[in-house]
């Protein structure tokens, strides 16, 4: 076996071994109000990255990359919703030592960790395939359950009901205002994000019709 074959095949394997390591965390220490940044999304995170990933035909080697990234980029949700980039990206710099990487590797896996932190500003193309990883339910069908999911999770965190309509305005002004940073995603996830955007316009209308006048118009400037 030449010495790419084993560099690939200690990759397989590290990448097992990250997925059991990210999903055990994951299952075991989060907290109850994680009903949206769950063990679920990170394995749709990890499927997204395969799929924009093939795409764009990042090489085996980048693709695994992105895909530590991908398992680990959540765990730092264990601790708390503040700050859980940079506590993720660490967990995966931990695992990554123990298991030989060199530091240029966990240098560019933690780079797309924490370039899904909000606003996104990814640099590279594997910093660009996870975050549309990240938020490719904006381009998807089950787009309003996620986001519906992701509200509950906000309201069980932060201890306050989030209104409907509050909720479907926010929502939309956050669909509008995202930009998919590769080309899969402008070209083939952005029809899904505005027949999402065009959803959240009916379903706005419609909340709006079962409200007074002067509560829509203050709702819309929040």
């Amino acid at each position: 076996m030449g010495e790419r074959s084993k560099t690939m095949t200690h990759q397989r394997e590290a990448i097992a071994r990250a997925r059991r390591h990210a999903m055990d965390m994951l299952s075991s220490t989060l907290p109850p109000w994680a009903v949206y940044h769950s063990p679920r999304h990170t394995r749709q995170t990890v499927a997204a990255c395969r799929e924009i990933g093939g795409a764009v035909r990042l090489t085996e080697e980048q693709m695994g990359i992105v895909l530590l990234a991908a398992w680990f980029h959540d765990t730092g949700y264990a601790r708390s919703a503040e700050g859980h980039e940079a506590r993720s990206a660490e967990t995966a710099a931990r695992f990554l030592r123990r298991e030989g990487y060199p530091q240029r590797m966990i240098a560019r896996v933690r780079g797309c960790i924490m370039a899904t932190r909000m606003p996104q500003r990814p640099r590279s193309l594997l910093q660009r395939v996870l975050c549309d990883a990240d938020l490719i339910s904006l381009g998807k069908k089950g787009f309003l359950a996620q986001n519906e999911l992701l509200r509950q999770e906000m309201e069980r965190r932060e201890g306050r009901r989030i209104e409907e309509v509050v909720w479907l305005h926010r929502s939309y002004r956050f669909l509008h205002q995202h930009r998919f940073a590769t080309r899969y995603g402008r070209t083939v996830l952005e029809s899904g994000k505005q027949t999402n955007l065009r959803r959240l316009r009916r379903l706005i209308r419609q909340e709006e019709r079962r409200r007074p006048r002067h509560s829509v118009a203050a709702v819309s400037a929040r």
